[in-house]
């Protein structure tokens, strides 16, 4: 029951879409955001000072490029960007008034029993926009350590190679060769 009509100062309720008038308006809004991509990515190759300032703010802000693009346009100064729900889930809350960036956004959703992934156009807010709890420093290298730094050998013996046996002829590889191939 809607009680919206008999309060004085009553909410307007929100337009209801058909399924396709919904549709087209997303692909209508995900084409215009694209179009900002397309717009943002002239301008950073235009000139070399554009060029250097989006490189620096690419080195301050992690998210994919198109979001790097759309982001840098409106503004510069944003350091780390998540949704409302990711700051949630980090501790975090979003400053009453503050308005969030749009962004192309990532969702997992579930079709026809299997999980699948697509993107959808959200809002994004900056830290400078949230309190809460201290996020941990990421490290900016993620190089994985080399293999000889993973395993160290813990003694002379270990490090000395040692000769793989086989104990496998050519008629046993054959048949589990033959297995393989037939059908179950």
């Amino acid at each position: 029951m809607d009680l919206n009509k008999y309060l004085n100062n009553a909410a307007p309720s929100e337009q209801q879409y058909s399924k396709e008038d919904y549709a087209a308006m997303k692909k209508t809004e995900r084409e215009a955001v694209w179009a900002q991509v397309d717009a943002r990515m002239g301008e950073v190759l235009a000139d070399a000072p554009a060029l250097q300032e989006f490189l620096n703010f690419i080195s301050q802000c992690r998210n994919s490029l198109p979001n790097q693009l759309l982001l840098s346009g409106q503004n510069a100064d944003i350091t780390e960007a998540r949704t409302f729900q990711q700051w949630k889930d980090a501790g975090r809350h979003i400053r009453t008034g503050e308005e969030g960036y749009t962004a192309i956004v990532g969702q997992v959703y579930e079709n026809n029993g299997r999980k699948a992934s697509g993107y959808n156009i959200g809002k994004v807010f900056d830290i400078t926009q949230t309190r809460g709890r201290p996020i941990p420093a990421t490290p900016r290298s993620r190089r994985p350590r080399r293999r000889a730094e993973r395993l160290k050998p813990t003694s002379r013996a270990a490090a000395r190679p040692q000769p793989a046996s086989v104990r496998s002829s050519a008629a046993t590889s054959r048949a589990r060769f033959l297995r393989f191939l037939s059908p179950r």
